[in-house]
């Protein structure tokens, strides 16, 4: 049930309806390269991590936005690939991270998501492994899941991050509205704190 409620409350916060959004903010995105189609479905290939860290983090937060797949039903219904991608739960709304409310784009770290990914052999992150390993070690799991929801989750998605060059971005834009910008994550070895690891 702890479960439920939280991935429900994760993809609420991730994907607010049209109406909840809030009012579009002046802040500069010119900096941060569009995604492409080809670059969203390769990044991240290849990667390997030592440890549990932000960086190994980001890269799980990555290969979870990667696995959430393409609505097909929807590019048949005359939408395109590139809005597909942008309605992903694992991208962050672009005005969250630019005046440094990482906290609002948690709905990136599925524990649930995350921890079916390593068991499924779908992403090879340290942290989903020692999540999976301490499910019989209560105190130590409680620890870690506190570490990546409180301090290293909300790090990956700051202004910092969005100068370092970690984002590109999606932006979609309704008839008679302003565009709304997502960034996704692009280059996890760039964020500025990516060796730090949690205190357990």
């Amino acid at each position: 049930m702890r479960w439920i409620l939280l991935v429900a409350v994760i993809s609420t916060m991730a994907n607010p309806r049209d109406d909840e959004w809030s009012e579009d903010l002046d802040v500069p995105v010119a900096n941060v390269p569009d995604c492409t189609t080809q670059g969203l479905q390769t990044r991240g290939n290849g990667f390997t991590s030592a440890a549990c860290n932000v960086e190994d983090l980001c890269m799980a937060m990555m290969d979870m936005d990667k696995d959430l797949g393409i609505d097909e039903s929807l590019i048949a219904r005359g939408g395109t690939r590139m809005f597909a991608e942008f309605l992903s739960p694992y991208k962050c709304l672009g005005e969250y991270v630019d005046t440094d409310r990482g906290k609002l784009c948690q709905a990136a770290v599925d524990f649930g998501k995350l921890t079916w990914l390593y068991e499924h052999g779908k992403t090879k992150s340290k942290c989903a492994g020692e999540l999976v390993a301490a499910r019989t070690r209560p105190a130590l799991h409680k620890k870690l899941e506190s570490w990546i929801a409180t301090i290293a989750g909300p790090s990956v998605w700051t202004s910092k991050a969005k100068n370092a060059g970690v984002f590109c971005k999606l932006s979609h834009q309704k008839p008679g509205k302003k565009a709304k910008v997502k960034y996704a994550l692009a280059n996890c070895a760039k964020l500025p704190n990516k060796a730090v690891t949690p205190s357990l």
